[in-house]
């Protein structure tokens, strides 16, 4: 049942008021007609990259394998670039050591890429979870309001981390407003514009949360999160 009939934690994904619940912003990225996977191979010594399509329309695709160690910036470990073709295309193998981690750099191997200039989700290998990705450093989240230049387009966020910060999300004091994605993981240096899906909706009463350094939650609302106006080009 993907529409719940009434309110309950559930296994729905939209509740019995229309509203996306966080697993929604999951189930879309698993769904996604294009995505990046990364396995184990049978041995356990080596992480699988594959790239996932549904169409075959030979669109470019772009994709970086990098390694990523709490508290540093991450190390590109190898990069690719080719037509999107087969079904499932494996791109490469990236060696692991004995703790499941990129074999040279001791780091949690990270698979980023786009097709066509459209970025993809980001896909982490991370054997023991996600706690040890956040190691002990505290995370900041900016987030940039970008007004919409024209009365017709959507207002957008932009939020970019000085670390790794776990289930980025916007929520809203009175009522939920969807955007266009939600709950999903930035790395040092990384940044992702998210768009509102309400014209009208009030930005002052966004709340920015995370999950940071050793698993606390962490948020604070937007009128305090280094707030800068610009416009959307």
């Amino acid at each position: 049942m993907f529409i719940e009939a009434w309110g309950e934690a559930g296994w729905g994904v939209v509740d019995n008021a229309l509203s996306r619940k966080i697993s929604w912003y999951f189930v879309r990225r698993a769904l996604a007609p294009r995505r990046l996977i990364l396995r184990h191979s049978p041995d356990g010594k080596a992480a699988r990259a594959v790239l996932f399509s549904e169409v075959a329309d030979g669109a470019k695709y772009e994709v970086e394998v990098r390694s990523h160690k709490p508290g540093e910036a991450m190390r590109p470990v190898a990069s690719f670039q080719g037509t999107a073709g087969e079904v499932r295309q494996q791109l490469c193998e990236i060696a692991l050591d004995a703790n499941g981690r990129e074999a040279t750099t001791g780091g949690f191997v990270v698979l980023r890429g786009r097709v066509d200039g459209q970025p993809l989700a980001t896909v982490v290998l991370w054997p023991d979870g996600y706690l040890p990705l956040l190691g002990d450093a505290e995370s900041n989240v900016r987030a940039t309001v970008v007004k919409a230049s024209q009365p017709d387009e959507f207002p957008c966020v932009r939020l970019e981390s000085d670390g790794f910060a776990h289930g980025v999300h916007l929520a809203f004091a009175d009522a939920p407003v969807h955007c266009s994605d939600n709950y999903f993981d930035l790395f040092s240096g990384e940044s992702l514009t998210v768009r509102v899906l309400d014209r009208q909706a009030d930005l002052s009463k966004i709340h920015v949360g995370w999950i940071g350094a050793r698993g606390r939650m962490q948020g604070k609302p937007l009128v305090e999160a280094d707030v800068l106006l610009g416009t959307a080009r």
